[in-house]
């Protein structure tokens, strides 16, 4: 059987640098879509959380069989020591909700928490104290994983750090919609009159611009692209 990988993110940005260039295919129930020109390599990104990670998936599996699937995108860093932009290679994820295990037999003790809600410094403080190796927290990796071990396709997490372990940013969790989008407009409308967070929202827009460029290179590096 020809070789499929399938990539999954949650935002267009976490994509947009590696996949310039991509056949953008339609977007469908909300899942944007684009495809290699030249190889068997599928993108799909629906939103942040778990049921919009669901979504992505099972719209992956309609446009190809994928033999690998990589949950790639931006992390919050629990672990301080880990820069914004570095990018990074769980060897273990954790669903914080369920507490499913999902061991991916890398090298290493680094733990990737998979959290219900974007993580604020005090609950990256939190999860530092609850897990031990807890380095990176995302929304929607365990979520991937375990779809993926379903299907049995094997399965890699490339992730980059959009946020250091001590940023303190507004809280973004009420803006995010049912449906994992997230809703600009009234998030840029609240912050307008709360300057205190500007620069720290300049900040994180270029963190997340590097991680992307980052995360980009990382996986083309994986992929032999």
């Amino acid at each position: 059987m020809e070789e499929c990988f399938g990539i999954v993110a949650a935002l267009p940005g976490e994509l947009k640098p590696l996949v310039a260039g991509w056949q953008q295919m339609e977007a469908v129930n909300g899942v944007n879509a684009w495809k290699h020109p030249s190889r068997s390599i599928y993108a799909v990104c629906a939103g942040m959380g778990s049921e919009a990670a669901r979504r992505a998936f099972d719209h992956l599996t309609t446009i190809c069989n994928p033999t690998t699937v990589l949950s790639i995108g931006w992390a919050g860093s629990i672990d301080p020591r880990l820069p914004v932009g570095s990018v990074h290679y769980p060897s273990q994820i954790v669903d914080s909700e369920a507490e499913e295990h999902y061991p991916l037999h890398l090298d290493g003790t680094m733990l990737l928490i998979s959290a219900d809600k974007v993580a604020d410094r005090g609950e990256k403080y939190r999860l530092a104290l609850a897990y031990s190796n807890a380095a990176l927290v995302d929304m929607e990796a365990a979520t991937i994983a375990a779809l993926a071990f379903a299907r049995g396709c094997k399965f890699r997490c490339i992730k980059a750090v959009s946020d250091g372990a001590n940023e303190e940013l507004p809280d973004m969790n009420p803006y995010i919609t049912k449906d994992g989008k997230f809703a600009t407009a009234p998030f840029v409308a609240s912050v307008m009159v709360r300057p205190w967070y500007w620069a720290a929202l300049t900040r994180f827009g270029k963190n997340a611009r590097l991680a992307a460029e980052n995360l980009a290179l990382a996986v083309k590096k994986d992929l032999n692209l």
